[in-house]
């Protein structure tokens, strides 16, 4: 096999020279950053200056940064910036502030390196990105990148994940055990809760159940985002960006993950791309090109398409054009099964907002069902979160109900409710259930899909949680309350959290997650000692149920039971 050897290097600031903005050529560097500092301290910091940062990068380990780097979306604002930063006096910090250089698109960095270097990886993804290897290398490299533990069964897949699981909650145990030999409470009731629990656990912070397996293995996900190649290839990027490959691959017939029907909203997209649209695919590396991604959202109604197109210098006709054209296909091609069709259009390549979205064709939202009792539907618009796997799903409520223990006068808090389906399925078990949720369409789906059941014990709340917990909780007068929260994968903002710790009426909450490495700061402030910072007795974790909505990945759902640490608590364990 021949290696790339003729290509001539390539500049990895030509980004910064292109008609179109980029921070990297407006940012500044902070040193001398006092101790224990983070994300949410600095930012706060820079609001308090009145100075207007449009990213904040900390760099070193977490709470203790050597450095960081902040952007601004103008020369103006980041000249204010270090005017009014350097040789600020902070926390007893004099800050050092400069211009800092942009870094170096990582694409081109890493194909220069590899066009000189002749290890390994540098031939690997060089054969990968070229034509030197079959169609089945390619299809089980691609498998390995997006499912990887499809080449194990599924039993064996299980113990893997529990591996994980299991060790996780060790880590959780160790990290608490730390923060409290480091505070006055080491004697406190925290201390003696944790010991007690590594006895009983096995030095797990609490007890993990066996996971409650998915019951579709095999082409499980409802919501796939597929990339648009630069040769309009519909499909998975076989690596990051920032691994030096953009090269993109149709998802194989054996991929795990991609069931029949989402197969044929792929082929309608791949169908009308190649065959159809004259517009080229977007190229990341030189940001020429209109076709970026589609994503694709199935349900037991029907597919959604939602097509992203990077307008460049397209007229109004020309787009107009390449709409009729879309709508066209669409209605001519009824056997590919998509009933909702709509085009993003927007020059910023990562952020697909609803006020860039235009509705072509079919309805406007999908619907899908909920097997619980009782059975409940669900409408679903383009931006709506829904879990990824329905029948999984089904599952993971089913856990929560086992673990809030429900009864005629509960009341559970939603936070973070989305378009309220964790709530809505629970509502016919307790009393009443609030749904708090900052993003106004989803608070105007879980509203309708309250009246599309025909549930009325429910109240959807539109605004920012950590506002709005304790006038929920004062409503709720005597009765015992429980709290689910279901944030994004990196987890709640930590102000939610200070403001579940802060109200002694909320005695026990659920916490799920997808990716719990990436939550584990908040699972470890729920659990901290008492501070100005986090008032309030801690929580604990008494329970843990893995349920397994991603199969053929290490990934699994983990819902974690808190209970609020009362004075004779250790007490259940003795």
């Amino acid at each position: 096999m021949s290696c790339e050897s003729t290509n001539e290097t390539k500049d990895v600031f030509s980004y910064t020279r292109r008609d179109e903005f980029t921070s990297e050529t407006l940012k500044i560097e902070i040193r001398n950053l006092p101790k224990h500092v983070g994300y949410d301290t600095l930012k706060k910091l820079l609001k308090r200056l009145d100075l207007k940062p449009l990213k904040i990068k900390l760099i070193g380990r977490a709470g203790s940064p050597t450095h960081s780097f902040v952007t601004f979306r103008t020369s103006e604002d980041r000249e204010q910036a270090i005017n009014q930063l350097d040789q600020y006096l902070w926390k007893q910090n004099v800050l050092v502030v400069k211009t800092a250089n942009p870094i170096p698109d990582p694409l081109v960095e890493k194909r220069n390196e590899r066009r000189s270097e002749d290890n390994c990886d540098s031939k690997r993804i060089k054969t990968l990105e070229g034509n030197e290897v079959s169609a089945e290398q390619l299809a089980d490299t691609l498998n390995d990148k997006i499912a990887s533990l499809w080449r194990m069964s599924y039993s064996q897949q299980l113990v893997v994940k529990y591996d994980i699981l299991k060790a996780f909650l060790l880590s959780l145990n160790k990290e608490l055990a730390k923060i409290v030999s480091q505070s006055s409470e080491q004697s406190s009731q925290l201390s003696l809760w944790l010991t007690r629990a590594a006895k009983e656990f096995d030095n797990k912070c609490c007890p993990l159940q066996d996971i409650r397996v998915s019951t579709l293995i095999n082409g499980y996900r409802n919501k796939c985002e597929f990339t648009i190649g630069i040769d309009k290839t519909v499909g998975f990027r076989l690596g990051l960006y920032k691994e030096g490959t953009v090269k993109v691959i149709s998802p194989p017939i054996n991929c795990p993950i991609i069931g029949d029907q989402m197969r044929n909203a792929l082929n309608a997209i791949q169908t009308y791309v190649t065959s159809k649209s004259t517009l080229h695919g977007f190229d990341p590396e030189t940001h020429s090109g209109h076709w970026i991604q589609s994503t694709v959202r199935t349900s037991s109604t029907g597919s959604m398409v939602i097509m992203a197109l990077n307008p460049q210098q397209l007229t109004p006709e020309e787009i107009n054009r390449e709409k009729t054209q879309i709508i066209d296909f669409f209605q001519s091609n009824p056997d590919f099964g998509v009933h909702s069709v709509f085009i993003h259009i927007s020059s910023k390549r990562h952020e697909i907002s609803n006020e860039c979205i235009d509705h072509l064709f079919g309805e406007s939202t999908i619907s899908e069902t909920i097997n619980l009792e009782p059975t409940l539907t669900f409408r679903i618009s383009p931006l709506a979160f829904f879990q990824i796997n329905t029948l999984g799903a089904e599952l993971c409520y089913k856990a929560i109900c086992d673990l809030i223990e429900p009864n005629a006068q509960l009341i559970l808090i939603d936070i973070c409710c989305g378009t309220g389906t964790i709530g809505l399925s629970l509502a016919s078990k307790v009393k009443k259930v609030f749904g708090i949720e900052l993003n106004a369409d989803a608070i105007r789906d879980a509203k309708f899909n309250a009246q599309l059941n025909a549930i009325s014990n429910v109240e959807f709340i539109e605004g920012k949680a950590e506002s709005m917990i304790a006038s929920v909780l004062q409503s709720c007068g005597h009765s015992p309350v429980v709290a689910v929260v279901d944030p994004p994968r990196a987890g709640l903002n930590n102000s939610i959290i200070r403001a579940l710790r802060s109200h002694p009426l909320l005695k026990r909450l659920v916490y799920v997650s997808c990716e719990p490495n990436k939550a584990i700061k908040n699972l470890i402030d729920l659990c901290r000692p008492p501070s100005k910072t986090y008032k309030g007795q801690p929580f604990v974790p008494i329970q843990a149920i893995p349920v397994d909505l991603f199969p053929h990945t290490n990934r699994c759902e983990l819902l974690l039971l808190f209970e609020r640490l009362e004075t004779n608590f250790v007490d259940f364990m003795s």
